[in-house]
């Protein structure tokens, strides 16, 4: 098992839930029009790197977020992960580096994740200084729902419009799907999308910011004690400000209630701050571009192919043996067994699971 599957990491990804269905509907176009605005600054996000810090803390049982601050429970987990990440305006190409624990040292490790063509390639090296050198090196198709999960590592994917990356769809998607309605007084705004209700309830003082995100099922007996089964996500957003010329929140807090693998019930509580904000960017959906300091014959674990050998060679995965280029194979029929293919794919698969981290963070 590789550096990256901390326990941190492995407790920040628990979360994993099944996608619900989504629905077309008009609701009002008053309220609807409201969150547009307030969340605004999701689209400037897009194509560029941006950096945040994540301090995690796991605690046993449901403390709902209201009463958080009465809780007098030890984390059973917790820790920092810095990320820094980039994603493509068309939602296409994901860039991640992750530092963890952070701020780093001597048990720190460093990894690059990048997805694009519905393919992954993960870089795991030895420690936080990349120059000690490359643990794995793995690449593989991509699954559901796997690059939504990647972004959020991000801020738990707030700033790039993932609330709960399992369960919605990206943010402008979910603006022009949900159901919108007026809640309870001036300051509050009510979706509905599938399975799920979100209530969104604006500054007082600011009433187009959004301070809170609540999102709960909209049938309350669909909370299951069961495996990975994610009742509730409270969303706070605060520290508003200017950061490259986008006003937006520079402090998110996702508070997420629900059960671990085991089925226990548990609090996962992630407080994100925004450290920094680039410039726009191109970005490439070539590994090379962003793996730059690979060294050539480095072995690359390609889990759809295993049995055979790759490296990597002047920025791109290539069969050992001669030289092909791995995007030339990708489709070809594979001429082995399918049997041991199958267990040595399903064991490659285990490898990387752990770095859908907090899976997200929605937890999904």
């Amino acid at each position: 098992m590789s550096h990256s599957h901390s326990a941190l990491v492995l407790a920040a990804g628990l979360l994993l839930v099944t996608q619900m269905p989504s629905r077309m509907a008009h609701g009002g176009n008053g309220e609807r029009q409201r969150v547009q605005q307030g969340f605004a600054f999701v689209s400037q996000m897009l194509d560029r790197e941006v950096v945040s810090v994540t301090d995690l803390k796991v605690f046993k049982g449901k403390i709902p977020y209201f009463d958080r601050s009465r809780n007098r429970r030890k984390s059973v987990i917790a820790g920092m992960t810095e990320a820094t990440g980039t994603l493509s305006s068309d939602r296409i190409i994901c860039r991640l580096e992750l530092v963890e624990p952070f701020p780093v040292n001597e048990d720190s490790v460093f990894t690059k994740l990048m997805i694009a063509n519905g393919r992954e390639c993960n870089i795991n090296y030895a420690g936080a200084d990349k120059r000690s050198g490359i643990e794995t090196a793995v690449e593989a198709p991509v699954e559901e729902r796997q690059l939504e999960d990647t972004a959020a590592l991000v801020g738990s994917g707030v700033w790039y419009g993932y609330l709960l990356s399992k369960d919605l769809p990206e943010f402008s998607a979910l603006v022009e799907q949900a159901d919108w309605s007026p809640g309870e007084g001036p300051r509050e705004v009510v979706g509905l999308h599938g399975n799920r209700r979100i209530r969104i309830t604006f500054d007082e003082d600011v009433p187009k910011r959004p301070k809170l995100v609540e999102i709960t099922y909209a049938d309350p007996s669909r909370e299951k004690v069961e495996p990975y089964a994610l009742h509730s996500r409270v969303i706070e957003l605060s520290d508003w400000g200017e950061v490259a010329g986008i006003e937006l929140p520079r402090k998110v807090l996702a508070w997420d209630l629900g059960c671990n693998n085991k089925g226990e019930l548990m609090t996962f509580a992630a407080w994100s701050t925004l450290e920094r904000v680039g410039p726009p960017v191109d970005i490439s959906d070539h590994y090379g571009d962003f793996f730059t300091d690979i060294p050539d014959g480095t072995p690359v674990q390609v889990n759809d192919y295993m049995g055979i050998d790759f490296v990597w060679d002047d920025g791109e995965i290539v069969r050992k043996a001669d030289g092909t280029l791995l995007s030339s194979l990708i489709g070809e029929p594979f001429f082995e067994s399918p049997a041991p293919r199958l267990l040595m794919m399903a064991l490659g698969a285990a490898a990387v699971a752990g770095l859908l981290l907090w899976r997200q963070r929605s937890r999904g």
